[in-house]
């Protein structure tokens, strides 16, 4: 992955300056996945917390409770208590509409200047990240953050991130300046209610609140 990664941050660029360009785009994103992604699978790891095995597959986003809320989602009485159309089958990840995105160039569009937009407007943003996930890493979620591009730039990366407690516990590192607050929740994969309920409760309580730091 490290000596791929010059080169597959040199494709991206190319995408960038090539206004989003399908055929250019999706050749790097290619190129990066099997340098990246890909190696993940080849070690049975789950991406998505990479403490653990990739239980059920992968296609099963490697967590097994996801394929019984599919089943459950599938159950006859199920529907009919929720209204479903007769024949509707429900699906964690439709492939379909993914596909398209992807063959679209989406994949590829950055959408971080949108965030900058929200803080500029006044709207606070919470971003934050499971220690173990790899996918939505926390270091590079942490670099999306930095680089943000708005009024308060300068003084959120004057700030240091410091530890976040949760009944006396540390349950993660913090940084707040403003509109925007980066938190990252430690022994937590992508999944963050399902491994730490209780301190993904008190984040967004305590971001709704305002006493964050």
């Amino acid at each position: 992955m490290a000596t791929s990664q010059a080169r597959c941050d040199r494709l991206l660029a190319t995408c960038e300056n090539a206004n989003a360009d399908v055929t250019i785009c999706n050749a790097g994103l290619q190129f990066c996945r099997e340098r990246s992604t890909f190696l993940i699978y080849e070690t049975g790891r789950n991406p998505y917390d990479i403490s653990k095995k990739c239980i059920g597959g992968y296609a099963g986003l490697c967590y097994p409770i996801l394929d019984m809320a599919a089943t459950y989602m599938q159950r006859p009485d199920v529907q009919q208590a929720l209204g479903v159309e007769p024949g509707f089958e429900f699906k964690q990840c439709n492939n379909d509409i993914a596909g398209d995105f992807a063959a679209a160039g989406d994949v590829n569009r950055p959408s971080h200047q949108i965030v900058a937009d929200l803080l500029d407007s006044g709207l606070k943003v919470l971003v934050f990240s499971g220690g173990l996930d790899w996918y939505c890493n926390a270091a590079g979620v942490r670099s999306v953050a930095n680089a943000l591009a708005w009024t308060g730039q300068t003084q959120f990366l004057a700030r240091e991130e410091k530890p976040w407690l949760v009944e006396g516990a540390i349950a993660g590192s913090v940084k707040t300046f403003g509109l925007l607050s980066f938190a990252v929740v430690y022994n937590a994969g992508h999944m963050v209610p399902m491994d730490k309920p209780k301190e993904a409760l008190a984040l967004l309580n305590t971001w709704l609140d305002g006493t964050l730091n």
